[in-house]
């Protein structure tokens, strides 16, 4: 599938529920919706539900578990009520100090989706590769900034005091 503009052919298809930010925060266990304001919840057994209203009249149905933080479901609706987007999570598993699920089952309705992701391997990276890298002009000797900023403080004078007010005159 593709779209000039994914976000609002994505947006159209389930009634403004889902965005392409929202599809990203559910692959990856997060709450979606920024801007969607918490409209109700309740708790039984060590799960909250939550439901919230986004700006472009679409819901979303929220269950998180309590003890972890984690998201166990979501549900979204668009704004006419009808089932836009559904996601349910399997467990979690720290990787790099983040918490992501090892399965995600995602449906979209409107597109006949179903998604089976599964996390079979993460690296994290050490080092962030190189994007680019600039050859100084002939002549020019690279200075490490951070060091060439703290010889610029130390030689800098003083600050001097802030002047104080003038005393009013009576």
């Amino acid at each position: 599938m593709q779209a000039e503009d994914a976000e609002g052919a994505l947006r159209s298809l389930t009634g403004g529920a889902a965005g392409l930010n929202d599809v990203v925060s559910v692959l990856a266990g997060r709450l979606p919706f920024a801007g969607a304001t918490l409209q109700d919840s309740s708790r039984e057994d060590g799960v909250s539900r939550l439901t919230f209203a986004s700006p472009q009249g679409a819901k979303a149905e929220v269950e998180v578990d309590e003890a972890t933080l984690t998201t166990q479901a979501v549900r979204a609706f668009g704004a006419s009520g009808e089932l836009a987007l559904s996601a349910t999570y399997g467990a979690y598993v720290n990787v790099g100090g983040a918490l992501l699920p090892e399965l995600v089952l995602v449906e979209i309705p409107p597109l006949d989706m179903r998604l089976t992701l599964t996390l079979s391997s993460w690296e994290v990276l050490a080092e962030v590769p190189t994007t680019f890298v600039l050859t100084p002009p002939e002549g020019i000797v690279p200075q490490d900034l951070l060091a060439l900023l703290a010889t610029l403080a130390a030689l800098a004078p003083a600050a001097a005091p802030p002047p104080s007010s003038p005393e009013p005159t009576p």
